[in-house]
């Protein structure tokens, strides 16, 4: 920086251009965070409704097993035509 006569300062192109390319990295940096944060918030709230709606062994076992019925009832019915 440099003091002219005038009493104004006169900044460098360079600096201007440094403090442009720090500010710009900074906001870049900081949506990348504020994305990134928001994104593992929701996972975390998914991962917490898919638990709630846990079915149990017992229950999965009998919807298997039902549709282990009607698909040996519809390769029957293939095989008949």
């Amino acid at each position: 920086m440099t003091i002219d006569n005038k009493k104004s300062v006169t900044i460098p192109v360079w600096l201007i251009s440094i403090i442009m390319a720090v500010t710009t990295a900074g906001f870049t940096a900081w949506g990348i965070v504020s994305v990134v944060k928001t994104k593992t918030i929701r996972n975390e709230t998914d991962i917490e409704i898919l638990r709630k709606e846990k079915i149990s062994r017992d229950e999965f076992n009998l919807v298997l097993f039902k549709l282990n019925i009607l698909e040996r009832k519809i390769d029957e019915i293939n095989e008949n035509r």
